[in-house]
This record gives structure tokens, sequence and C-alpha cells, in this order.
């Protein structure tokens, strides 16, 4: 191999090492294809293991709240067996919202540069640069986080700029509720620090890829990947509808005005 010649800036090279990656890449440009496999395979795992639960076991899992079933019953008109079934999809799908947000924590955290941090590390937060220049705690929803854990969290980014004064910290969450992606100072019981931000939708990834259309890459590929790991398309019907709810939630525009333009997503 050829040696590097003086004055090639690294920017310029690991810019160049995207770049080709993205070229050769089946599902995205900026994490390779092992990485981001391994990412959906966790989450279809997920899938794949609550399926395997029966109504009762997830309810003697979780402790069924035999208060919320009485309300239930005697307000909705819904038989016993009805409602175990009402709540074991309630812990299933919580189980797999919660799956979802770390994925896209897992996907970010293998991007070139950047680190995924596990639960109960000392920072408090979900992804760093290497350099310490940016710190970000990811959500999946703009309303995950409860409101009395605001104030924990504007703390802890706080301490993290006390030991890295230059650095840029993030609340951050995939789905706002506005349907739009951009990011803004945090403005916290009128405080505010131009370093402690909020960053939401597409902005998110774009703030660890350089890319907001970063996110749209995730969301094309999903298919593809699945496919790969379940071996099953999704019928062009649901694509369609599906592309409608993502124009939603990160520009929008209601289901059912108007069709969206370029390929269907589901499409191995």
């Amino acid at each position: 191999m050829g040696k590097i010649q003086a004055g090639v800036c690294v920017k310029d090279l690991c810019q160049c090492s995207s770049a080709l990656r993205a070229l050769s890449n089946r599902y995205v440009g900026f994490v390779d294809d092992e990485h981001f496999y391994k990412c959906v395979e966790k989450v279809c795992g997920k899938y794949a293991k609550l399926g395997g639960q029966t109504t009762k076991d997830l309810l003697l899992e979780s402790v069924a709240d035999p208060f919320k079933m009485i309300f239930d019953m005697g307000n909705r008109g819904i038989s016993p067996g009805d409602w175990e079934e009402a709540d074991a999809h309630r812990i299933r799908d919580k189980s797999l919202n919660n799956a979802i947000g770390e994925f896209h924590q897992e996907v970010l955290g293998g991007v070139e540069g950047w680190e995924s941090f596990p639960t109960g590390h000392r920072l408090g937060v979900d992804l760093a640069r290497e350099d310490s220049t940016a710190f970000i705690e990811l959500k999946n929803k703009y309303n995950t986080l409860s409101g009395s854990k605001v104030p924990d969290l504007r703390k802890t980014l706080e301490g993290i700029l006390r030991e890295h004064p230059k650095a840029k910290c993030y609340w951050a969450y995939i789905l706002s509720q506005g349907g739009t992606s951009g990011e803004c100072p945090w403005v916290h019981r009128n405080s505010t620090n131009p370093n402690i931000r909020k960053a939401w939708g597409g902005r998110v990834y774009g703030i660890v890829t350089g890319s907001d259309a970063s996110l749209d890459e995730v969301w094309e590929a999903l298919p593809r990947a699945m496919f790969d790991i379940i071996g099953k398309k999704m019928p062009d019907a649901a694509s369609s509808r599906a592309r409608e709810w993502f124009r939603y939630a990160f520009r929008r525009q209601a289901p059912g005005h108007g069709a969206a333009s370029g390929p269907e997503p589901w499409q191995a």
C-alpha cells in the first residue's frame, strides 16, 4: 500500500472512506453493513421473543394490574379474555418501543468517531464523540423523558460542560411533536447556554453523521436488512402507507394527502 502523502488532511481521508463505503454498502453509507445488520437483527429478535411468549406469561412477568382490569371491563364492556389480550399487547408494545429507541442509539454508536454508552455509564448520556466535543442523551420520542427527569438531565449536561467547556451537549429525540427536524438552544427555567441544545428528527442523525438525510437512509434500508434477516417483504399497499406516515413524522403532511415520490422502501 502506498504511503499517505504529506499535506493530506485526515478529515479528507475520513470523508473519502465514508464515500467509498456509501458506494459499496447494501444498507447505509455511514456505518458498515455488519454493524447495521446486527442492530436490525437485535430488534427483530425482540419481536420473535415477545411473539413466542404467551399472554399469561407476559401478564405474570409484568404483574397485571387487577384494579385497571376492573375499571376497563366495567367502563369499556370487555371480557376478561379480551382485557388480558389487550394488556399483553400493551406490554409487548412498550418493550418494542424501548428496543427501537435502543436501535437508533446503537446505529449511531457505530459511526466512525462516535461511541455508544451502556445504561449506568458515569457520564449519564447515550452517545459521545471520541474527541469529547459532543455528547447526546437520545430518546425515541419527544415525550419519552418524563417531566420529573428533565431537571436531572439538565444537571447531567451542565456537569459534562464543566468537564468539557467547549463541547456541545444535546437532549435529542427522533420523533418530535411537530413532525419536523431541527435543533435549538435548550431553554430551561429561563436559563440558556448555547452549548446545551435540543435536537430532533433527522437533525439528530445529522449531528452524528454530518447529513440529516441519514435518517432517511436508515428508514429506506430497514426493509432490505429485515428481508435479509427474516425473509419477508412488505406488500406494496403497506409500503405506500408506511411512507405516508414517515412523511407525517418528519415532514408533517397527514397520511392520504398525495402519493409519495421515489422508490417504495419495502423492496429488498
